[in-house]
């Protein structure tokens, strides 16, 4: 498994970019970790549709 940067090692950003690159970027641990939990909430919601 690939090593990703943690996004606390760009100290340059701003919050707000900082959250950019965590959201659409999945080039560090965050931003990695963002993806695996939306995939995991938007599967779970499929799940428990009524439809």
């Amino acid at each position: 498994m690939a090593k990703y940067p943690s996004i606390h090692e760009r100290i340059d950003l701003s919050y707000k970019e900082k959250w950019h690159v965590i959201i659409f970027e999945a080039d560090t641990q965050e931003g990695r970790r963002f993806d695996i939990w939306l995939l995991w909430v938007i599967l779970f919601s499929i799940l428990n549709s009524d439809g």
